[in-house]
């Protein structure tokens, strides 16, 4: 048996951690470190999800959050960002991936095969998977005409502690997070080894996702749609019990793979209430408006959102769906001008979503119709998933489809401009006068 014991694991991009750890030496080894759910599959960034516009806070709740930070980033105000803890557990996941890798490369892996493909694919699907939610997080929107000399982030692929690594180019970033999810999906098996593990079908969802990010359209219907071909399902809500407090549970068949954000009290039953003219959008025979939402305990003027994924509030779920492959490939699809595997895409997802016999199939043959559609349909389906920062900084390079985000606190106003710096979150204060990394521009 081996572990972490009595980390204190200040990022190896801060500084060097505490770690105190059994080397592992054996496949049995490699599986403990990564069948570790909260070790590898909680803890990502929140920071976009803070700063963006699913949801507001009351004046009196935002004074109430303790975590400065988090109060700074609800208002988009530029100061250090003193609480490395997602940056730190994200990058603890990179160092526990790097740690069986290397570990795999000294092992025979014809020894057992089957096992040494399973945890190859796994340990390279954690790291692209930590690298993309970093990257998704701390990075402005990609631009290929640019992507080379923007900054992206610390390409760590080795488990050396003492190593310096330096910021890479937003272009070699998204390299990475590409060759490594290829990788994994070269070696996972169709059927996950566990709950927490990711498969086949988990790495190309996870590669459609990162070439939508990339506005690489025909690459990411090509991995969504091998994403569906391995796993098609999706829940249909109608068997879905709407007066539940928290009405889907964890693992449930839809999810590809697990995964959650950092826990925040902006996010919290109590504080978190939904954005109003996004609530606006659900008709009354959307099964989602029931299932997603509730009125507020702290305020019944409003609704909260309690559709997690994860069965909990306060820790967005941003694992992989079906449901978001779905509308990789109706946007994809809509966008590479074959509106019929877009019309046939929404309406598969959307059956699913509306009250029995009630939902009017979509049969647009205007593009540019069909493609705002799918885009409201993904703003409904996939709202406090991690995605709406990475969807915002891409849809915000298309004058169609900017969006100002606005705060109100106290009587004063604050916006967020399309295209903002600011869609590069700063990095940590330890990342910078301890790891030595160049901070993000203002």
């Amino acid at each position: 048996m081996i572990g972490f014991l009595g980390i204190s694991c200040k990022d190896y991009l801060d500084y060097k951690p505490n770690i105190k750890m059994a080397i592992p030496t054996t496949l049995e080894d490699a599986e403990l470190l990564l069948n570790n759910y909260s070790a590898m599959n909680t803890g990502y960034p929140n920071q976009g999800e803070i700063s963006s516009d699913d949801y507001f806070l009351s004046y009196d709740n935002w004074l109430a959050i303790s975590e400065i930070d988090h109060r700074n980033l609800y208002c988009w105000n530029e100061a250090p960002l003193t609480n490395a803890l997602s940056w730190q557990n994200t990058y603890k996941v990179v160092y526990i991936a790097n740690q069986v890798i290397e570990l795999l490369n000294k092992l025979d892996p014809t020894a057992n095969a089957a096992k040494w493909k399973q945890l190859n694919g796994a340990a390279h699907f954690f790291r692209a998977f930590a690298f993309q939610q970093l990257v998704a997080t701390y990075t402005v929107a990609f631009k290929r005409e640019s992507a080379s000399t923007e900054l992206g982030i610390p390409i760590r692929v080795t488990p050396n502690i003492d190593e310096s690594t330096p910021r890479s180019s937003l272009s070699a970033s998204y390299d990475q997070v590409i060759s490594d999810f290829r990788v994994s999906a070269n070696n996972l098996p169709n059927v996950a080894a566990g709950k927490s593990m990711p498969n086949k079908a988990a790495a190309y969802a996870a590669l459609a996702r990162v070439f939508l990010d990339m506005q690489e359209y025909v690459q990411a219907q090509k991995y969504a749609d091998s994403a569906l071909k391995e796993n098609d399902f999706l829940f249909d809500y109608n068997n879905i019990d709407s007066d539940s407090n928290l009405p889907f549970q964890r693992f449930g068949k839809e999810v590809l793979f697990p995964a959650t954000a950092s826990f925040s009290e902006a996010f919290g039953e109590y504080y978190c209430l939904t954005d109003t003219s996004l609530y606006a959008l659900y008709q009354q025979n959307d099964l989602r408006k029931a299932l997603f939402f509730k009125s507020s305990p702290s305020d019944p003027e409003y609704t909260v959102f309690k559709g997690s994924y994860d069965n909990s509030f306060g820790s967005p779920f941003v694992g992989l769906t079906t449901a978001e492959v779905y509308l990789i490939r109706a946007e994809c699809a809509a966008r590479n001008r074959q509106l019929d595997i877009a019309n046939t895409a929404i309406n598969t997802l959307l059956a699913k979503r509306w009250a029995k016999d009630t939902y009017t199939y979509i049969n647009e043959k205007n593009p540019d119709k069909l493609l705002a559609v799918i885009l409201q349909e993904r703003r409904k389906e996939l709202l406090f998933r991690g995605l709406r920062w990475p969807d915002l900084k891409r849809l915000n390079l298309d004058s169609k489809y900017q969006t100002t985000l606005t705060r109100r606190l106290n009587g004063i106003i604050y916006h967020l401009e399309p295209n903002s710096l600011s869609y590069g979150i700063l990095l940590p204060l330890s990342a910078i006068n301890v790891g030595g990394l160049i901070q993000n521009r203002r």
